[in-house]
C-alpha cells in the first residue's frame, strides 16, 4: 500500500550555474530558496528590499529600482518613532525620511545592478491579496500594523495577475534579455486570510503561472506548494505555528529544486560546498590543536 503521492517533477531547461547569477524575490518562501543558494555559494541576491507578497507590489519594486517609477513620497510613514515606507518591507526603516530615502536609494541601486546582470529570476508569489491605501488609493506592500481603517482589502483577478507577471518580464527584459524566469506559489499557509480564502488566492496565483509558462518561451514553474501540499501533506513537515514548512520540509523541497534546476557539474560542485559548510559549522573540541 502506498504511503504517500510523490510528485514526478522532470529536468528543467532552465539551470542555476556557478558562472552566472540569480535573483529571488516574492514572499519570506522567496528568502528561504534564495539564502539556500547564497549558502551554497551561488552568486545573486535574496529579497534584496525585503518580503513583497503580492505581484503589484514586486512589480513596483522592479519598476523603483530600474528608475522608471518614482517612491511614492506620500507612502512614507512614523511607525514608533521610526520612518518606514508602505512600499517597502519593515526590514528598511530609518530615524527620518531622509535618511529612509537614502537607504531605499542604496538598496534600489544594488537591485538594479542585479536585475541587469542575473540570469534566471526566481519569483514566489505569496498571496493575490493585496491592500488598498485610502489615501493615496493605491495598493501597498506592507500596512506595517498601522490601524486597519487606512486600509481596504480586496482579491486581485486573475487578469491582473497575469498582467502583472507579463509586464514583470517585460521590464526585465528591456535591460537584460537574456533573463530566464522559475515561478513558485509558497507553500506558506497564509491563515490570515482564513483557509478557504487562502485556497481561493493560492489557485488565483497558480492559475496566472500556468498561463504564463504555457505561452511564454523562458519560463517554468517549479511546484513548491504541490510539493508541500500533496507529497508532504503531514503536519509533521510544518513548523510549530503549523503554517511555515519546517526545515526538513524546506530541504527536501529544495532538494528537489536542485534535481529540476542543477546540472551535473552545478550539483557536484554544489554537494561539495555543501560538506565544506558542513564541516565547518562542526565544533572544535580542542582549537588549541594543529
Amino acid at each position: 500500500m502506498k504511503t504517500r503521492t510523490t510528485i514526478e517533477i522532470p529536468s528543467s531547461q532552465i539551470k542555476l550555474s556557478y558562472q552566472g547569477s540569480f535573483l529571488s524575490l516574492g514572499s519570506c518562501f522567496a528568502d528561504k530558496m534564495g539564502n539556500h543558494l547564497i549558502g551554497l555559494k551561488f552568486n545573486g541576491l535574496s529579497n534584496p528590499l525585503g518580503v513583497l507578497y503580492n505581484p503589484i507590489s514586486i512589480l513596483r519594486i522592479l519598476k523603483i529600482c530600474l528608475t522608471t517609477e518614482e517612491v511614492d513620497q506620500e507612502h512614507f510613514v512614523e511607525v514608533e518613532e521610526q520612518t518606514m515606507h508602505l512600499d517597502f518591507h519593515s526590514d528598511h526603516s530609518a530615524g527620518s525620511k531622509e535618511q529612509l530615502g537614502k537607504v531605499l536609494e542604496d538598496s534600489c541601486s544594488i537591485c538594479k545592478s542585479c536585475i541587469e546582470q542575473a540570469e534566471v529570476f526566481i519569483f514566489t508569489l505569496g498571496s493575490a491579496y493585496v491592500y488598498r491605501y485610502r489615501h493615496t488609493d493605491r495598493i501597498i506592500s506592507n500596512c506595517h500594523k498601522l490601524p486597519s481603517s487606512l486600509f481596504e482589502r480586496q482579491l486581485l483577478s486573475v487578469e491582473t495577475v497575469t498582467g502583472c507577471l507579463e509586464e514583470m518580464i517585460t521590464v526585465i527584459r528591456g535591460v537584460n534579455p537574456r533573463a530566464r524566469f522559475i515561478w513558485t506559489v509558497s507553500p506558506v499557509r497564509h491563515l490570515a486570510d482564513g483557509l478557504t480564502n487562502n485556497s481561493v488566492s493560492k489557485a488565483r496565483l497558480r492559475t496566472s503561472v500556468h498561463s504564463i509558462v504555457e505561452r511564454m518561451e523562458h519560463n517554468d514553474y517549479f511546484p513548491s506548494l504541490e510539493i508541500m501540499m500533496d507529497d508532504l501533506r503531514d503536519y509533521r513537515y510544518y513548523d510549530a505555528d503549523m503554517i511555515h514548512p519546517s526545515s526538513v520540509a524546506l530541504k527536501y523541497i529544495f532538494d528537489v529544486f536542485k534535481d529540476r534546476h542543477f546540472g551535473i557539474e552545478t550539483r557536484e560542485i554544489s554537494n561539495k560546498v555543501s560538506d565544506i559548510q558542513r564541516r565547518l559549522g562542526h565544533r572544535a573540541f580542542f582549537p588549541q590543536s594543529q
